[in-house]
């Protein structure tokens, strides 16, 4: 119960240090919103990138070419096996005689007629549900290894150089978010630092009527893992209000390509971790900043 007390006084005092210095708190608060908003979009602009990537199925086919030696079986059984592979969200069987037809509605019905046989083969068109390279390549080497597939055609480059823009973009992602986790440190041992030498007479004396290093320690740290939790709603606050003013220009984007894309934030689990996580770094700075202070005052 001590321990409760002691902790819940503490929580008591850092908000009232807050209150004390409104426009300050609420100055610190939206610099580490901004601060925490800028990795936060180029996350929330991945993750939509990554979405966008595996619905565009007109750019992302696999078309397999039978043998001329097979029939409507042999088709309706490689459909039948390949719809049920995980990877794949849609497979079409295009038999020869519908291949025909549609070559006749593209006004090529003489050259057809002139020719002995039907020359078009059966035709199966694979959309993959991703657009890793990995996973693509190894269901083109399935695909390639099926005794009745004479011809595939895939155009991988596409999905290659998405992958390595994704890439890029994490890479880049984490960089930034390391910097910025770096300077919301800084910046914030730097504010606590601050507002310690403003409260050094109440810290020495409180030192020299034996207040442990814990005790004085604790409301500051308070304040800056509050400081840091405010500032992560306000990153998330200020991403929301970003997604919602871009929204209605990137679906009208998608509906002019026949897609029906829409921009989304991040799943709450990751919002409520990246507040999680803007507490912990100001934990971290406000308890460094007390620390260095303690020890200067320990050398003296």
């Amino acid at each position: 119960m001590i321990w409760v007390h002691q902790q819940v006084s503490a929580l008591s005092q850092a908000v009232r240090n807050m209150l004390k210095a409104p426009f300050t708190t609420l100055l610190n608060v939206v610099v580490i919103g901004i601060v925490l908003c800028l990795p936060l979009t180029l996350y929330t602009a991945l993750l939509n990138l990554e979405q966008l990537a595996g619905k565009l199925p007109e750019q992302n086919q696999i078309t397999i070419y039978l043998k001329t030696s097979s029939n409507n079986t042999d088709l309706a059984n490689l459909q039948r096996k390949y719809g049920q592979v995980a990877g794949i969200a849609k497979i079409e069987a295009i038999p020869r005689l519908k291949a025909v037809e549609h070559m006749q509605r593209q006004g090529l019905g003489e050259v057809l007629a002139a020719l002995p046989d039907n020359p078009l083969p059966d035709a199966l068109q694979i959309t993959p549900a991703t657009a890793d390279s990995t996973v693509l390549d190894k269901l083109v080497a399935q695909l390639k290894a099926e005794p009745m597939v004479e011809q595939l055609r895939f155009d991988a480059e596409w999905a290659r150089r998405l992958e390595s823009v994704l890439q890029f973009g994490g890479n880049i992602a984490l960089l930034l978010s390391i910097a910025l986790g770096t300077a919301l440190v800084v910046v914030t041992g730097n504010a606590i630092r601050m507002q310690v030498l403003q409260r050094r007479e109440e810290v020495e004396i409180t030192k020299l009527i034996g207040g442990t290093n814990q005790f004085i320690r604790r409301p500051f740290i308070y304040f800056g893992l509050i400081q840091g939790l405010l500032g992560g709603l306000c990153a998330c606050a200020l991403l929301a209000l970003v997604v919602y003013q871009l929204s209605p220009a990137v679906n009208s984007l998608a509906h002019s390509y026949g897609s029906n894309f829409t921009v989304h934030l991040p799943a709450l689990t990751a919002l409520l971790g990246g507040i999680a996580l803007a507490g912990a770094l100001c934990w971290l700075g406000s308890l460094l900043a007390v620390n260095r202070f303690l020890g200067q005052l320990k050398t003296r």
